[in-house]
C-alpha cells in the first residue's frame, strides 16, 4: 500500500481534533484511555501528542503521573 501524504494529513488532523476534545473533557486522561477512545494505538497517541505539543496547542503540566494536559489555544487547527 502506498501512503498518500494528503490523506495522512487529513487523518492526523481528525485524530488530533478528537484527542484535544477528549483532553478538554478530562485533562487528567491517560494515553491508554485516549487510545481506547480514539481507536488508535498508544504509540499513535504518543505521536499525536508530540505533534500537538510542538505546535504549541497542548502542554503537559506536572509529572507524567499526577500531572494533567492543558489545551493552549481554543482554535486548534493544524497548519
Amino acid at each position: 500500500m502506498v501512503a498518500v501524504p494528503h490523506l495522512t494529513l487529513i487523518f492526523t488532523q481528525k485524530t488530533t481534533q478528537k484527542i484535544l476534545e477528549f483532553i478538554k473533557k478530562n485533562p487528567r486522561i491517560t494515553r491508554r484511555e485516549l487510545a481506547r477512545l480514539a481507536g488508535i494505538t498508544e504509540d499513535g497517541i504518543k505521536y499525536n501528542l508530540n505533534i500537538l505539543q510542538k505546535s504549541d496547542l497542548l502542554k503537559r503540566i506536572g509529572p507524567d503521573k499526577g500531572g494533567y494536559w492543558k489545551v493552549e489555544k481554543s482554535n486548534h487547527r493544524l497548519t
